[in-house]
């Protein structure tokens, strides 16, 4: 596993990322010279068939706009404000608490017909999403 991004040339093996000793499966990288605003992906080389490929980062705050793929380094400025579910957070989580599961293609989800089908941007889905999750949660609930 490898970072690459414009900022080091897209090189293949200039950022080598490393494994936690901690049996996580979490692959971890610091590069300080790193500023807001880089676009960068994963760089993933197989020990099997010498299969490689380059991947998005799922966890980005940001990303290019389609047809482009890679994700940007950002920082949405959000402050925290939940010390009410930290507290609550070991019950609630726990492995045997129940659990609600919602995955969503956010490019297919909603479009703008009027817009040449566009998708919608994040500010634009944030807030019918979340309705829209709160509404299944409660016929699933019921």
């Amino acid at each position: 596993m490898h970072v690459i991004g414009d900022f080091n040339g897209w090189s293949h093996d200039a950022h080598p990322m490393s494994v936690r000793p901690d049996e996580s499966g979490i692959w971890e990288l610091f590069i300080p010279q790193v500023r807001k605003g880089a676009v960068y992906k994963y760089f993933v080389r197989s020990r099997y068939a010498g299969y490689a490929v380059e991947k998005s980062d799922p966890y980005a705050f940001m990303c290019e706009e389609p047809p482009r793929t890679g994700a940007v380094v950002w920082d949405n400025g959000y402050e925290w404000n939940d010390i009410e579910w930290q507290r609550n957070c070991a019950r609630v989580n726990a492995l045997d608490a129940p659990w609600s599961i919602y995955e969503v293609h956010l490019g297919s989800w909603r479009r703008v017909i009027e817009d040449g089908n566009r998708s919608l941007n994040y500010r634009e889905v944030a807030h019918e999403l979340a309705d829209y999750v709160v509404e299944m949660d409660s016929r699933m609930s019921s």
